[in-house]
């Protein structure tokens, strides 16, 4: 049997019963509905975090890292409902613009970084990063980084 054909059935016995049978009905469907989807946007769907928010996660990210580069403060990305490969996803963003900047500027002194709590001590800076456990950081070094 596949889902298909489950469907219709638990429809007829829970779809007209009580109030708690048509929950779990609904429930039960959406999770099923859920099956092979992205788990981040699952994630931010629950949450109610829109993904494609201005301003983009990048151009949040970048900014961070422009005033990393010019104070030397360690900073981090409060990015609601990513998931570790989306961090890491944005930190090759990131890392290439950086990259990609003109010149011996101070940008280029600044490395994105994966914190987890786990692993690379101290606390979360963001409610993200408390949430889930690990964030996107940002570092300025004596030498480019690129």
């Amino acid at each position: 049997m596949t889902w298909a054909q489950i469907l219709p059935l638990l429809q007829d016995v829970w779809g007209q019963g009580t109030d708690v049978g048509r929950h779990v009905l609904t429930t039960l469907l959406a999770a099923l509905d859920s099956i092979g989807s992205n788990w981040s946007d699952w994630r931010a769907r629950q949450i109610g975090v829109r993904r494609d928010e201005p301003p983009a996660v990048e151009v949040r990210a970048m900014a961070l890292a422009e005033e990393t580069a010019q104070d030397g403060r360690q900073r981090a990305v409060d990015h609601p409902g990513a998931d570790l490969e989306e961090l890491q996803r944005l930190r090759l963003v990131l890392r290439q613009a950086i990259c990609a900047s003109p010149g011996q500027t101070a940008l280029r002194h600044v490395r994105p970084w994966l914190w987890s709590l786990t692993t690379s001590g101290g606390h979360a800076l963001t409610a993200s990063g408390q949430d889930t456990g690990f964030e996107l950081r940002l570092s300025r070094y004596q030498k480019p980084v690129c």
